[in-house]
C-alpha cells in the first residue's frame, strides 16, 4: 500500500522521473527528471516527501525514452553519481559523444552538489559512437569499482560493450581516467550481439556476471541464451570510449 507520495507536475507538464537512486550513506534518495527544463532533488529516505535540496534548470537523465543506468560510485569520503546515457543533446556536426558522467552528491564537494566539473573540465566519457544503449551497471564496494554494459551498433554492427572504472580513486577526473573496456561475446554457437538484460551475482573472490543475450532473429527458438561470466579483470580499450579530451578516442 502506499504510505508516501511525492508529485512533481504542474497542469501544463508532466513529470517523467528518469534518475532513481538511492543513496543508503546519506540516508537520502536521488531523484531526477525532464521536467520542465530538467531538476533534480535530494529526498529524505525515510519520508520522501521531505524534501531536502532541490534543483531545476538540470538535466542529468535522459531527455527521451531512453534507456539509462545510473548509482553511486567512489568511497566513503567522495561519492559521486554515476550516470550512463545516450547524448540526447548531439548535434549533427559532433564527432564526440557524452555517455558517462560523474556528479557531485554533496554540496561539500568541490564545485557544490550535482556539479559534474573537476580539474577544470567536464567529468565525462565521450564516444566516437552516437547509437549508444546502456542496458545495465554497478559498483562494486570492495575494491571499489564501476562497471557498465551497454549495446553499440556502427552501421550494420552490433556488440556488447563493458566499462570499467576504478571508483576508488579520490577525484572525478581521476575515476574518468581510470577507464577500461572491452567486447563481450555470446556464444560459441552462434553470434548474438545484443543484451536484453543483466545482473551481478554475489560472489566473495570473483565479479560474476550474467547476461541475457539475443541474436535479433525472433524466429529462431535459439534466439537468446543467458550467459555468465568472470569480468574481475576488464584490461584495454574499445575504440572510441575514451576519458573527455583524450586523443585519439579510444585505441583498440
Amino acid at each position: 500500500y502506499e504510505e508516501k507520495r511525492k508529485d512533481i507536475t504542474d497542469a501544463t507538464e508532466y513529470n517523467r522521473v528518469n534518475i532513481l537512486v538511492p543513496f543508503d550513506a546519506n540516508s537520502t534518495l536521488i531523484t531526477c527528471g525532464a521536467f520542465k527544463d530538467g531538476y533534480c532533488e535530494v529526498l529524505d529516505i525515510n519520508d520522501i516527501t521531505n524534501s531536502i535540496y532541490y534543483e531545476s534548470n538540470i538535466l542529468i537523465g535522459p531527455r527521451q525514452g531512453e534507456k539509462s543506468v545510473a548509482f553511486i560510485a567512489g568511497t566513503s569520503s567522495s561519492t559521486y553519481l554515476l550516470v550512463g546515457k545516450k547524448d540526447d543533446d548531439a548535434k549533427a556536426q559532433d564527432t564526440r559523444y557524452s555517455v558517462v558522467s560523474l556528479w557531485n552528491t554533496l554540496q561539500s564537494q568541490a564545485g557544490g552538489i550535482f556539479s559534474i566539473f573537476a580539474e577544470g573540465s567536464d567529468t565525462i566519457i565521450q564516444s566516437t559512437v552516437r547509437d549508444v544503449e546502456f542496458v545495465g551497471g554497478f559498483q562494486r564496494v570492495s575494491p571499489s569499482e564501476s562497471y557498465l554494459f551497454l549495446n553499440v551498433k556502427t552501421g550494420s554492427e552490433r556488440k556488447v560493450l563493458v566499462l570499467w572504472m576504478n571508483s576508488s580513486k579520490g577525484k572525478k577526473r581521476e575515476i574518468i581516467k581510470s577507464l577500461q573496456a572491452a567486447t563481450i561475446r555470446c556464444c560459441s554457437d552462434k553470434a548474438r550481439p545484443v543484451l536484453v538484460a543483466c545482473t551481478v551475482i554475489p560472489s566473495v573472490n570473483s565479479v560474476i556476471w550474467a547476461g541475457v543475450f539475443s541474436a535479433q532473429n525472433q524466429q529462431d527458438p535459439e534466439n537468446s541464451a543467458l550467459a555468465l561470466y568472470d569480468i574481475r579483470s576488464i584490461k584495454g580499450r574499445v575504440k572510441g570510449f575514451c576519458a573527455y579530451g583524450e586523443n585519439p578516442c579510444g585505441s583498440e
